[in-house]
This record gives C-alpha cells, structure tokens and sequence, in this order.
C-alpha cells in the first residue's frame, strides 16, 4: 500500500516513468516477454501509452481458412474478406479475445494505460474498449486526458494508403478530407484552453516526413498532423503506424517519438520530469518460432536522411 501512495505522489511531482507502445497486433508472446523484462529488471512504471493497432490481425485458423476457401493468399482480398465480408464474424471475434488477452497482461501492473486506436481496430473492438472495466485503461480518440499533471491529446486511425488498396478496407482507414475533417474537435480543445497547454500528442498516423532509401525517396504520414503539430505545440508526439520507423526526432522543440512494433519486440521508455525530458529506444530478443514476429518483420528498411516535412 505504501509503495502504491508513493508512486501516486511521484505523479503529482511531476515525475512520470512511461512505457510505450505502438503495433501490437494481438502479440501475447511479445506482451509477455515485455512484462518479465520489467519484473527481472525491477523497472518502474507509472503509465503505459499504446499508439494504436493492438487487436491481431493475422490469426493462423482465419489465414488458413481463406487460403483453403480461395485457394491462394492476397493481402488486399484477405483484409477486403475479414473487414467486408464473410470473414469478419470470427475476424471481430478474434481481435476482441487478443485485447482481452493483452489489456489483462498489461492490467497486471495496476498502472494507467492509455490507448489510441490505430488503423486496423474494428468498430466492434472500440466498442468494447470504451466500456472494458479490468484496468484502468483510457480509450482515448480525438479526446483530451489528464492524467497526473500530464495532459494527453489522442487522435486515433489512419490515411488511407492508395499503393496498399484501391479503397479503404480497414474500419479506421480514411481518406485525407476525412482524416482532415475529423482533427476539427481538437481544435476545438485549443480554443478553450491555453495552446501550450499540453504534453503530449498520442496519433497511430505520423506527420507527414520523407526519406531516401536505395530504390529512392519515400514519403508518408499526414500533413493534417502537422498542421495540428504547428498549432498545438505539445512537448512530446507519439505515434505508431509506420514499422520500419522506431525513432526519436527533435524538431522545433518537439520531441517525436516512434517506439517501433511491439510485434517485433520494439518498445520505448519516456522519462518526464519537471524541465527534464529522456526518451530511449529498446529492443528485446524475440520468442523463438514467433508467427506474428516473423509476417512483420519484413516490413524494414534502410532509411537515409530522415525528415519531417
């Protein structure tokens, strides 16, 4: 009990120890190894941000049942069959019981979690997330938070990316006058309160940034993001989304901050204390024959000259 009246008063102290996450995608094992790394290392952890994408979206049985009904694998027909069509009973079944899985794991440390959806949570699974009582857990999109003397911006979902589809599939996917259009309350929230007022931005999808690579310059994230960056000015932005960009960037006094795939055992640790800011980047062994670690991984690449825009 005293340990716990303790960490409350460090809160209010301004001092806050945060775990980050981002692209889960129903990973128990990464969840697990996570959670043992911070029992051995007796780490202290006052709250858990998750930047989007928890629920798993490549459960074995569904794969192999898609496979055997159409004879092949397509990644745009198989995401079209569990969002649209006759896949997506048991695809929302599935993810439920991967949340289930990983906010009662996560739970065990008693400590807040917020969450911001990403691109691949389905209506059903934010449904059950706004009303899941196991733990504290703040499901947080296009809302503000305070939590302590931190205060939270989360902005959930996706753009839609055209060289993946030819349309939106996943239910939090938007093309960019909607994902425009739907920032509109934040705005909002900084007309009736000071614009500096808050610490930390939480969005799945990044600001817009390019990079070069050895097949060229890619480009990604939203200018609308940007834009709200610009406005707001929080102190810290986190976001998920992109696999292949764990990073922390410094710009006009912005700290962002991409932790990487906890799929893939990527993971940050955000220290905040008053006038003082520390953010490190980790990586943990994988599980041995880990499925979900293995179809992510090969989302890497060689990024050169990184920059937001």
């Amino acid at each position: 009990m005293n340990q716990r009246k303790n960490h409350m008063t460090d809160c209010a102290m301004n001092k806050f120890h945060i775990l980050v996450l981002a692209d889960i995608h129903g990973n128990i094992k990464a969840v697990s190894r996570i959670l043992s790394m911070i029992q051995k290392l007796n780490l202290r952890i006052d709250l858990i941000i998750i930047a989007g994408d928890l629920p798993e979206t490549t459960p074995i049985r569904l794969i192999l049942q898609y496979i055997l009904t159409h004879g092949n694998l397509s990644k745009t027909k198989y995401t079209r069959w569990v969002y649209k069509e006759h896949g997506r009973q048991k695809f929302v079944q599935n993810q439920i019981k991967s949340v289930k899985t990983v906010l009662s794991l996560l739970g065990s440390l008693e400590i807040p979690i917020i969450y911001v959806p990403g691109n691949v949570d389905c209506y059903e699974v934010q449904q059950f997330l706004r009303t899941w009582s196991s733990s504290k857990l703040f499901f947080l999109t296009t809302k503000a938070i305070h939590i302590g003397s931190l205060r939270i911006l989360g902005f959930g979902g996706s753009l839609f990316s055209p060289d993946r589809y030819k349309q939106p599939l996943c239910d939090m996917e938007f093309l960019p006058h909607d994902f425009s259009t739907r920032l509109k309350p934040l705005y909002k929230l900084s007309k009736t309160s000071n614009s500096t007022s808050f610490d930390i931005l939480i969005s799945h999808e990044p600001p817009a940034f390019r990079y070069n690579t050895t097949i060229g310059e890619i480009t990604g994230g939203s200018a609308s993001i940007s834009k709200f960056i610009d406005h707001m000015k929080p102190k810290i932005v986190i976001f998920g989304h992109y696999h292949e960009l764990p990073l922390i960037k410094r710009k006009n006094k912005i700290i962002y901050v991409n932790p990487g795939p906890l799929t893939c055992y990527y993971f940050a640790l955000l220290q905040i204390e008053k006038n003082f800011i520390h953010v490190s980047l980790k990586k943990i062994n994988p599980v041995r024959f880990d499925f979900k670690n293995m179809i992510y991984s090969y989302r890497s690449t060689i990024v050169r000259d990184f920059r937001f825009v």
